[in-house]
């Protein structure tokens, strides 16, 4: 097994810090949308008018159209947040296997200069 012979450290630690923050965004995007989505799902239902007023029908929808898209965005982030991390896996198992060819590397060459001596 053999090390990439070119990655660009900066760019996949870039691209993680990328992913991160996009699954810490998702829940408030896929709640916001849910919420807006619930209200007017409300209002386009035509409610009847209550003792309440005209809006608790699309509160309500609006409340739970919300808690669906949090639902569905933790998912999501989920699957961002584990592809980062295993970007970070493979960057420290490429850096890994580099390391450990070097080091062959050394004790090689250190073989070679200690027979030559002999």
């Amino acid at each position: 097994m053999s090390a990439p012979e070119s990655f660009d450290r900066k760019a996949i630690l870039s691209l993680v810090n990328a992913l991160y923050a996009s699954a810490y965004r998702l829940p408030r995007i896929y709640g916001f949308s849910g919420f807006v989505v619930g209200v007017l799902l409300g209002l386009a239902a035509n409610p009847i008018p209550t003792e309440y007023g005209v809006w608790l029908g699309p509160l309500i929808l609006g409340a739970l159209g919300a808690g669906i898209g949090r639902l569905r965005a933790k998912v999501a982030s989920f699957e961002l947040k584990l592809r980062a991390q295993q970007a970070l896996c493979d960057l420290d198992m490429a850096a890994g296997i580099r390391r450990l060819e070097n080091q062959s590397e050394n004790l090689s060459s250190q073989d070679k200069n200690h027979a030559a001596d002999s």
